[in-house]
């Protein structure tokens, strides 16, 4: 497919496009999308992280589906990474069996982790690469970038936030105008099977929708509202009875 999708100047363009297309029911092109539309890592993202192998589950799905209850206070214990190893890996798994061929056509969910307490990463800002074994380090996660996130201060305690993100120019691409409806279940669906592993080994969180990142939280992840654009996000840690104090955002005084 030739590379001649008309990437929108603004926001408000696309929103104006996507509208249009789909009250005319305009179906997408398929095939490849053009490598710059697709929300892969950015060239030239280092240094990486392995992950370990996925912890396993310790209850089956059937027991925390009976059980699962939103958690919104954290205990202070940092998250074991081979957890987030296997919330990844669940995610991903599942998006490969219920779309499959997107992630090979440039239609691929883009997850972006934000670390603040993981055992064996530094707090930093992370991205998903061709390995799926690997972390990618974007850049240092300052507070300000943290607390932007949450619109619940009780959220802002969980160690780690995985965004999951995804290219609405692809989608379309692939799709048409309902292409950017097909991407949020999917990135909704990924969060949630991302979910349910956690609990599985113990762990809880609270599915969020898209976050609203900072101009600084943008610029480090590379974010942009149509090729890498945040689509849904999981809060994830220990549960209570021992939650850390909610952290206070930080004062606008003085600006």
């Amino acid at each position: 497919m030739a590379d001649t999708f008309p990437l929108p100047a603004t926001p408000q363009q696309l929103a104006d496009g996507l509208l249009r297309a789909y009250a005319a029911g305009q179906p997408g092109a398929g095939g490849t999308v053009p490598p710059r539309l697709r929300p892969g890592l950015p060239a030239g993202t280092a240094p990486r992280h392995r992950l370990p192998p996925p912890a396993p589950p310790l209850r089956s799905l059937h027991a925390v589906l009976d059980e699962r209850r939103t958690v919104r206070d954290f205990a202070a214990t940092p998250l074991p990474d081979a957890v987030l190893a296997a919330v990844l890996a669940a995610a991903r798994e599942h998006d490969a069996r219920t779309a499959p061929g997107e992630t090979r056509a440039g239609n691929g969910l883009a997850p972006l982790v934000v670390a603040r307490r993981v055992a064996g990463l530094t707090p930093a800002v992370y991205g998903t690469g061709p390995d799926p074994a690997c972390l990618y380090r974007y850049g240092p996660l300052t507070s300000p970038a943290w607390h932007c996130l949450f619109a619940d201060p009780q959220i802002a305690g969980a160690p780690v936030l995985v965004v999951m993100a995804g290219s609405v120019a692809a989608a379309c691409i692939r799709h048409g105008a309902r292409g950017h409806l097909r991407l949020l279940r999917r990135a909704g669906s990924a969060v949630h099977a991302g979910w349910l592993a956690a609990l599985q080994r113990g762990y809880g969180g609270v599915i969020l929708g898209a976050t609203l990142p900072s101009p600084e939280l943008s610029a480090t992840a590379r974010l942009d509202p149509v090729s890498r654009r945040p689509l849904a996000a999981l809060a994830l840690g220990t549960p209570g009875p021992d939650p850390l104090p909610h952290p206070a955002a930080p004062s606008s005084a003085g600006r």
